[in-house]
């Protein structure tokens, strides 16, 4: 003779209690809350990648607009830069040299007419905050700026090109062959973006 169970399945489940209740969702806040403070840390740590993408552009811009320059002997106002195999067949105040002319006030904005006007030893490390145009660095096409951004070049004459040391030319003997052109734009407090390129003077005649 067989026994059968008068147990109904649904009598045997059994739900949470509110004291368990109660603890899941005290441990759950304070995972969401240390996994909310750990994202906030991240996000002090970050820099912004709008600005720091608006950074590189404005510093890649302004590198292409250096190396785009001339690099003659003479400044273009020179009668001899046609024809000048080397600085010294240059009018002496006319020379290209390592910062704008001062005999050629007239051809001292940017753009420079020169690679290496852009390092103006009278004032090293100033800050460039305008295109070529004038606009302030950041303006956006609906005339909204987004202000912080400024930028610095540094421009030294090198005799060997990159990490490598390749010889390209001899800065004591034919100096300002080479030049390393290094623009650093700084768009948020103690964030910056540099760029590095390089310029040789392989046109020293050439006046377009």
């Amino acid at each position: 003779m067989s026994i059968r169970s008068t147990k109904q399945p649904w009598r045997q489940a059994r739900g949470l209690s509110l004291i368990e209740l109660i603890l899941f969702m005290v441990i759950m806040g304070i995972a969401a809350a240390g996994v909310l403070q750990v994202l906030s840390m991240s996000a002090k740590g970050t820099a912004d990648p709008v600005r720091r993408k608006q950074g590189m552009l404005i510093a890649e811009a302004l590198l292409e607009e250096i190396e785009s320059a001339r690099m003659t002997y003479c400044d273009p106002a020179d009668p001899n830069v046609l024809t000048a195999t080397s600085p010294a067949a240059c009018t002496p105040a006319l020379k290209e040299q390592m910062g704008p002319e001062t005999a050629a006030p007239a051809n001292n904005v940017r753009p420079y007419d020169n690679v290496n006007d852009y390092q103006n030893v009278l004032n090293p490390g100033a800050a460039i905050t305008t295109d070529a145009s004038g606009a302030p660095f950041g303006t956006a096409g609906g005339g909204a700026q987004m202000n912080g951004y400024s930028a610095v070049v540094s421009i030294t004459d090198n005799d060997t090109l990159g990490p490598s040391g390749m010889a390209v030319s001899s800065a004591a003997t034919n100096p300002m062959e080479l030049l390393r052109i290094t623009v650093t734009v700084t768009y948020s407090p103690g964030e910056t973006v540099v760029v590095d390129g390089y310029r040789a003077r392989y046109a020293p005649n050439s006046v377009p």
